[in-house]
């Protein structure tokens, strides 16, 4: 009697079938398909385009279909050198038949929410589209944001429904999306993915396909696992977030900086990673995906009360920071109905062209409400439709600005701190603590230019020009935390400490003791506002710390003697580093910010005798804003 076991049978050509894919593979013998060249769309596809395979794009949008077919960009992580390393391997179409000359192919459309429930409509007639199409063999990955057990229990259905059996003549896959629009460190390459499959073979074909384009391919055990870390993951930013915003408004009540906080907090070396406050969230991710979680958690009788807590503090964060420009305007003594308020920024996030759930729009919604006349500026948006009225973009210039009644920083994009004309801003409200970073970075390059332009920087001052250089590239990282002034008044003082000509130093000194003169003059002027009082105290300490490190210079540079023409020469330069030195320390007075609370109110006084800085000192926070500040500064010694 002969016994033919037919599970080992199958199993057997099952695994040399997989085999056979992954050599496939290995081999760059497969065509691969994108459905939907969006965000995550366009970038997978280029991927695989640069790895060597034939891949095509399918797109209702003939725009895209277009503009790929051209090699133009319309994604500002996808630059338009990237096609060209694609070798003329990526093709785009909207026609559905191509899905039949496909090997293996990954559906990325969206999966939006309507009323807080998920759409998974676009999911569903594009994997009916590509069942239609599909041949025997063919590997299928859902890359869509979507429920936990929609790849087994929708897609799988779908394609048993045309006639394949998942497993054996289609195999379908899972491998959510991990993309973040801006993130110059962290890409496609080096950010791991996470993949599953519904059955082994299923996973292994996913796995090894997606090892061709990324450098960690992490394998779960089901579809499900799958789509649970994905919420997951954005479930943790939502609910951090959301307790960073708290601190804020919590921090307001007590009258202290949220960031000084945060920024002390994150020197803890575990058990701890700083989220920081802002306007609210944006993007399809942070503020939609956990709604994935708790409405299917909800259809099984389970309530997800912190996600909804989280939720609920970062839906009202647009309305807070709106109510504090109604604030800052009724204490310089205006109405908002009528006001000019000019918002920067109303993208997600910095440097990206997406507004998709964008807090700023928000904001601009109630403070239209309210009947302010708002507009904006913004880089990378020419217009935006909030409700029912179309708002037109403003050029980023001194006069927008200038023209401005308050100017609202909401999002930093690079453009705004390169060419920080909002520091003519008759009135700012800094909703994310952009300005202070911005502004200590800007008197730290003052004062290397000026030490450079000397020709003079010790070991000391070199180091500290090293230490600037380190700071600015975390600046533009995207990192804001506060930069340490404490190296720009070390890096301006060994400039003027290296002056071998008298003029420098005898013009140095005076110039110190005339600030210092007319810093205790706004001080005994204003007793009677606590904030100013503070303001001007730390103004003092800091410029009599800077008149201190020159007296040494003096007499050192008495001793050598030189030409007067070039000591005032010396001095002009110095001048502009008091300059900017005295508008930081003004200007940081000047600075309305959202998330503090004053001890007293009132229009104050126009601040300073820089007549560029037209700043009105609407409200002055205690010890606020926080940047870094030396510690007898920032304890107001």
């Amino acid at each position: 009697m002969t016994v033919i076991n037919h599970a080992a049978e199958r199993g057997s050509a099952h695994a040399e079938a997989t085999w056979d894919f992954v050599q496939r593979v290995a081999s760059r013998d497969l065509r691969v398909g994108i459905v939907g060249l969006g965000y995550a769309g366009l970038p997978l596809a280029i991927a695989f385009a640069e790895a060597g395979f034939a891949t095509t794009g399918l797109e209702l949008n003939p725009d895209r279909v277009a503009a790929v077919r051209e090699g133009r960009s319309y994604l500002v992580d996808v630059p338009e050198e990237r096609y060209g390393a694609a070798g003329g391997r990526l093709d785009a179409t909207d026609d559905f038949d191509a899905v039949g000359e496909l090997d293996a192919l990954t559906i990325c459309v969206p999966t939006p929410l309507q009323n807080l429930r998920p759409d998974l409509g676009f999911v569903k007639r594009a994997a009916e589209a590509v069942a239609q199409h599909i041949t025997p063999g063919t590997l299928v990955i859902l890359q869509s944001t979507t429920t936990p057990g929609t790849t087994e229990e929708l897609l799988l259905p779908i394609f048993e429904r045309a006639g394949f059996h998942v497993g054996e003549d289609v195999f379908l896959g899972y491998a959510p999306e991990r993309v973040d629009p801006g993130n110059a460190r962290y890409g496609l390459r080096n950010t791991p993915k996470i993949v599953a499959g519904v059955t082994d073979g299923c996973r292994e074909r996913t796995r090894a396909l997606y090892a061709t384009i990324v450098d960690e391919v992490v394998a779960v055990s089901s579809p499900t696992v799958a789509e649970t870390v994905k919420l997951h993951e954005n479930t943790f930013r939502q609910v951090n977030i959301a307790l960073a915003n708290e601190l804020a408004l919590m921090c307001d009540r007590l009258g202290i900086s949220a960031w000084e906080v945060i920024d002390a907090a994150k020197t803890k070396p575990f058990a701890f990673m700083a989220h920081y406050p802002g306007p609210g969230v944006g993007g399809d991710c942070i503020p939609v995906v956990p709604h994935f979680l708790t409405w299917h958690l909800r259809e099984k009788g389970y309530a997800t009360r912190l996600i909804d807590a989280a939720h609920a503090v970062n839906r009202d964060m647009p309305l807070h920071v709106a109510g504090k420009v109604v604030d800052a305007l009724n204490d310089v003594g205006r109405a908002v109905k009528g006001s000019r308020i000019v918002v920067m920024g109303v993208t997600y996030k910095p440097d990206v062209h997406d507004t998709r759930e964008s807090p700023a729009l928000e904001v601009i919604r109630e403070l239209d409400r309210r009947g302010g006349a708002v507009r904006f500026c913004d880089p990378y948006v020419d217009r935006v439709l909030v409700g029912d009225r179309l708002h037109e973009r403003l050029p980023w210039s001194f006069e927008t600005v200038a023209e401005a009644d308050c100017v609202v920083m909401l999002v930093p994009h690079r453009a705004f701190l390169e060419r920080p004309y909002w520091r003519e801003a008759e009135l700012l409200v800094d909703a994310g603590n952009h300005v202070a970073g911005a502004l200590g970075t800007q008197l730290e390059l003052a004062g290397h230019r000026l030490a450079v332009a000397r020709g003079d920087l010790d070991g000391e001052g070199a180091a500290e020009l090293g230490a600037a250089a380190d700071d600015l590239a975390v600046l533009e990282r995207g990192d804001r935390a506060a930069l340490d002034l404490r190296r720009a008044r070390v890096a301006a003082g060994a400039a003027l400490g290296g002056a071998d000509r008298v003029g420098d130093a005898v013009d140095g000194h005076a110039r110190l003791d005339r600030a210092v003169i007319a810093a205790r003059q706004r001080r005994r002027g204003a007793e009677h506002h606590a904030d100013e009082v503070l303001l001007a105290g730390r103004e003092v300490v800091a410029v009599e710390v800077g008149a201190g490190d020159l007296e040494g210079v003096v007499g050192g540079a008495g001793e050598r003697g030189g030409d007067p023409a070039e000591g005032d020469s010396r001095g002009r330069q110095g001048d502009e580093l008091a300059v900017h030195a005295s508008d930081l320390q003004r200007f940081k007075g000047a600075v309305w910010r959202p998330f503090h609370r004053s001890a007293g109110r009132g229009t104050g006084h126009q601040g300073g005798d820089v007549p560029h800085l037209r700043i009105r000192w609407a409200r002055a926070a205690p010890l606020t804003p926080y940047a870094g500040t030396p510690a007898a500064v920032r304890a107001g010694a």
